[in-house]
């Protein structure tokens, strides 16, 4: 239930940014948003990422993610 509470809460900011920027601008953002997030999670807090290869290639990805959403924006 609290999962489902949370995820109808990000609808509605979702929605809410939508109306307040364009399509164009809001997607990227809730696109990459949460990948971001569930990534500085299992960065942080669970230790997933480990070895200086496994961080190259996972900073690489989210450089590329955040370019994106800019140039998409």
């Amino acid at each position: 239930i609290f999962k489902g509470i949370i995820w109808g809460l990000a609808n509605v900011c979702y929605f809410m940014a939508t109306g307040v920027l364009s399509q164009s601008i809001s997607f990227p953002i809730s696109a990459v948003g949460p990948q971001i997030v569930s990534l500085l999670w299992g960065v942080l807090v669970f230790r997933e990422i480990r070895g200086a290869k496994n961080f190259i290639i996972l900073g690489s990805g989210f450089t590329i993610a955040i370019i994106s959403a800019i140039l998409l924006g």
